[in-house]
């Protein structure tokens, strides 16, 4: 059985697995005051807890709906759906890093869950294409260097595009070895199994 601690479903999260509360950022988000409200002074509808929840499956999880999405879109998307602007600000959420401890310890937690070896290199190819994304929206032909060399060539420029074909497919393949790693049941993702006691 894969390891599936949240559902994503129109736009709410929901807590499918509670083996992630064995994990200290975990309880740590589940436990906090601040799902204490005006309106839910006892704090029993978690409604914090949930969205900090969803903005960790938004922006980390492979199978997000955001996952196509650069590392920077998808942050910005991940906060805008998860929390208002000024809660994001509260927390010190922004477009780099986390400022809240508690809410910085469960990111970098559930990160680590989503990171496998095969999610790891997908993630990098993705980096890849972004910088590839960067090149093309900056190459500029009239530019030239101190030797008088067009700093872009048209030919390089040619041959990358040329070969974008091949790279959509493997990244295709490598996507769909992903999603059948994931549907088969590894365990928990990052190769780790929650203890009673895991801090």
């Amino acid at each position: 059985m894969r390891f599936t601690p949240f559902e994503y479903i129109d736009h709410e999260i929901a807590l499918n697995d509670e083996q992630i509360l064995l994990y200290k950022p975990f309880r740590d988000v589940w436990e906090d005051r601040r799902n204490q409200t005006k309106k839910d002074p006892s704090g029993r509808t978690r409604a914090w807890t949930f969205k900090v929840f969803k903005f960790l499956f938004l922006d980390l999880d492979f199978k997000s709906i955001l996952m196509d999405y650069s590392t920077e879109e998808r942050r910005k998307y991940a906060l805008e759906e998860s929390f208002t602007e000024k809660e994001a600000e509260d927390l010190g959420i922004g477009p780099i890093g986390i400022t809240d401890p508690v809410v910085d310890a469960a990111y970098k937690q559930y990160d680590e869950f989503n990171n496998s070896r095969l999610i790891k290199l997908c993630k990098d190819a993705y980096t890849a294409v972004d910088n590839l994304r960067v090149y093309f929206q900056n190459a500029n032909y009239t530019s030239f260097d101190e030797n008088g060399r067009l700093v872009y060539n048209p030919k390089d420029t040619v041959a990358n595009i040329s070969n974008l074909g091949k790279l959509v497919e493997g990244l295709e393949v490598l996507e769909n070895q992903i999603r059948k790693d994931l549907d088969k049941g590894r365990g928990i993702r990052g190769d780790q199994t929650p203890g009673l006691y895991t801090e």
